[in-house]
């Protein structure tokens, strides 16, 4: 039995539908119920699980893949994108797809798929991906990796036709990735005994609701009496209560604070979450101590791709660059993730502009925008990064004492500036306002009126 089976068989044979009849008695929070092994289902029953795998299956749904060919400046995109990119799938749309890759592999820890067809030169094409819990029985015989689908022994690609990816973690001595949903088994099962007991405590009357005194002793019978008249008073039809003198009606509230089911409920989100290594902002659960702010979110994002997503980016992008020929090479947009708001990225287009990183029309095309003439396909702004008159301004001061008039204007002149020796007639008027600064400066320079 692969190591991704260790615990799984167990919970088959009982069914995870018993864990609700092993919560116990009211009163009582049985963790141990909850946790007698680890299953999908199990999971998303409960909510911080589910957000968790959500939020990192839609990460990989949102994130393009990008093939390229060669790396640093000879790297240049391949087009058309290899179909197997493109489109894998033929059942799903590609976003979904991605989806689905990143599900399997946040839950059970491993994602197959059936390969549908190849390219001319025998590369994967089509890539149908399969439940990961139709796969039992993974082990390696004889050096090559192979499981079961259904009552059929299937050998892993490139010795079949079943391709495999394993998850973050994967433990020395077998190619097959670790189950987050089996590790975190116990964090799940106390989560939902939490819950499980809070439902329980407000629901079936984990407390009384109200109390009625009596300034006299009363038999058991009388109190009985009194109870019931009460209930009928109080229920259905809402009648008119009545009391004697000698009775007085307290009603019980009890503060949700006070019986420590806000606090077991968020100890047991953060525990969840360091399993799956998404932030407990992400799933809108602060951590002890600490409050939800729009800050703390903000950073959380740069530390969830560093140390949450990209980990499963490198694996996904080795996995699908070995279905590739050389030496086309995928790689996951990150930037995609990284998103911010609209003047944050302005002003990290304007930095790029400046170092020549990228074109106006990439930008544009960033903003879902069209693009310019071909002029703008040239990294930084056409023309210079600065307008002609800043320009003018900060070289008119060395004309005459580091450059001549008539190199200042060849400087400005390759920056677009549109200066020559003819008269200002021939110029336009920014070009004859330049122009002018710099006759009147070279002149002042040279001692001439």
């Amino acid at each position: 039995m692969g190591l991704g089976r260790l615990r799984r068989h167990d919970v088959e044979e009982r069914g995870w539908q018993n864990w609700w009849n092993m919560a116990g008695a009211p009163g009582y929070i049985s963790a141990k119920a909850y946790s007698i092994g680890g299953s999908t289902e199990q999971a998303l029953t409960n909510s911080a699980s589910w957000a968790c795998i959500n939020i990192l299956s839609d990460a990989f749904g949102r994130t393009p893949l990008d093939v390229v060919r060669g790396d640093g400046a000879g790297r240049r995109p391949v087009s058309p994108t290899p179909h197997l990119i493109a489109d894998p799938s033929g059942i799903v749309l590609t976003d979904v797809w991605r989806f689905q890759l990143g599900w399997s592999l946040t839950t059970d820890g491993n994602a197959f798929g059936e390969i549908m067809s190849y390219t001319g030169p025998g590369y994967p094409d089509r890539i149908e991906l399969l439940d990961p819990y139709t796969v039992t029985e993974r082990k390696v015989v004889g050096g090559v990796p192979q499981v079961k689908v259904g009552n059929q022994v299937r050998q892993l690609y490139p010795f079949g036709t079943l391709w495999h990816m394993p998850g973050r973690s994967v433990a020395a001595g077998s190619p097959f990735g670790l189950s987050p949903v089996e590790q975190a088994a116990k964090a799940i099962g106390t989560s939902l005994a939490a819950e499980e007991f809070s439902f329980q405590f407000f629901d079936e009357g984990g407390h009384p609701s109200s109390i009625i005194y009596s300034a006299k002793d009363i038999t058991s019978d009388q109190a009985a009496a009194i109870k019931n008249a009460w209930r009928r008073a109080t229920t259905g039809t809402r009648e008119v209560a009545v009391l004697g003198a000698d009775l007085k009606h307290e009603q019980i509230q009890t503060n949700p604070g006070e019986t420590q089911f806000l606090e077991t409920e968020r100890y047991a989100v953060e525990k969840v979450c360091r399993f799956w290594g998404v932030p407990p902002g992400m799933v809108y659960g602060a951590v002890s101590g600490q409050a939800i702010t729009y800050a703390n979110v903000t950073d959380a994002d740069l530390n969830f791709l560093k140390h949450s997503l990209d980990v499963y980016y490198v694996r996904v992008e080795n996995a699908l660059t070995d279905l590739l020929p050389r030496p086309q090479t995928v790689k996951a947009n990150r930037n995609a993730i990284l998103r911010g708001d609209p003047k944050s990225r302005f002003e990290m287009y304007t930095v790029a502009l400046a170092n020549r990183q990228i074109t106006v029309n990439e930008i544009r095309a960033l903003e879902d925008l069209p693009g310019f003439g071909p002029e703008y396909d040239t990294p930084g702004i056409p023309g210079g990064t600065q307008p002609i008159g800043q320009m003018v301004r900060e070289i008119t001061p060395g004309v005459g004492v580091v450059v001549t008039s008539d190199e200042a204007r060849a400087i400005l002149n390759e920056h677009g500036a549109g200066l020559s020796i003819p008269g200002p007639d021939e110029l336009g008027p920014a070009a004859q306002a330049a122009q002018g600064q710099l006759d009147l400066q070279g002149g002042a320079s040279s001692g001439t009126p």
